[in-house]
């Protein structure tokens, strides 16, 4: 996968709804979004542009980096859970 950036929600019910795993490439997420299904970041990077962009779920790190958007520091409230090899 290359780059996708992500600037409208992401929602329960929709084509990209539910669970988010992100297994390389790059990925922004710029919308507010507010799907349950959490995120899984396995490999590459995942770039969160604001606090309600990963909407409800956990965040699941397994790998890759985590950063900020451009628009700087992100508070988010979701659950985190660290796993590894």
């Amino acid at each position: 996968m290359g780059s996708i950036i992500v600037n409208g929600t992401i929602a329960d019910g929709t084509a990209l709804g539910g669970a988010l795993v992100i297994s390389s490439g790059s990925v922004t997420l710029n919308g507010t979004s507010s799907y349950s299904g959490g995120t899984t970041l396995v490999a590459g990077t995942l770039a969160i542009g604001n606090s309600s962009a990963l909407g409800t779920g956990a965040l699941t790190l397994s790998g890759g980096v985590l950063q900020a958007g451009t628009a700087g520091p992100v508070t988010f409230t979701n659950a985190v859970n660290l796993g590894g090899d």
